[in-house]
């Protein structure tokens, strides 16, 4: 059985090996055998990689990941540049409707729309568009209604 200094010499050397990924940025801690990478990688394969080269270290029973990806220069997007390229996204898209009636947000890492599409244009297109639930509710109480009346 290998030592805690062992086995972090080990991942180490590992890392260095492994030519997909810069090992200058990866941090190695090891208790009882549960290995902790931390630091920063350029990519999210490098990420990943770093973690497979770890886990298969002879000796080696677990892996925490800790590792934070930092994109180099100018690919980091700010949530207005999100915003604006999901904005236009949708409205370069043909097959989903330029209503104007849908509500674009943005936050942290992501960009979302919602609102209302009509059966005719839900069923070309734009099928795969999340409904939204207020809008499902109510139409489906509007016919449960009519149904009830009607009958």
């Amino acid at each position: 059985m290998r030592t805690d200094t062992e086995l972090q010499r080990g991942v180490m050397e590992a890392l260095a090996w492994e030519p997909s990924i810069d090992a200058a940025g990866i941090g190695v801690s090891v208790e009882s055998g549960i290995v902790m990478l931390s630091g920063m990688v350029k990519s999210l394969p490098q990420k990943w990689t770093a973690v497979r080269v770890a886990q298969h270290v002879s000796g080696v029973k677990a892996v925490t990941d800790e590792l934070v990806v930092k994109l180099p220069g100018d690919f980091e997007r700010s949530d207005a540049d999100i915003a604006r390229a999901a904005v236009n996204a949708i409205d370069w898209n043909v097959s989903v409707a330029q209503s104007g009636e849908g509500r674009r947000r943005a936050g942290p890492n992501h960009a979302r729309r919602r609102g209302a599409v009509s059966l005719r244009e839900g069923r070309g297109g734009a099928r795969g568009a999340q409904f939204d639930r207020r809008h499902r509710s109510h139409q489906r109480d509007q016919r449960e209604a009519a149904e009830g009346v009607g009958g």
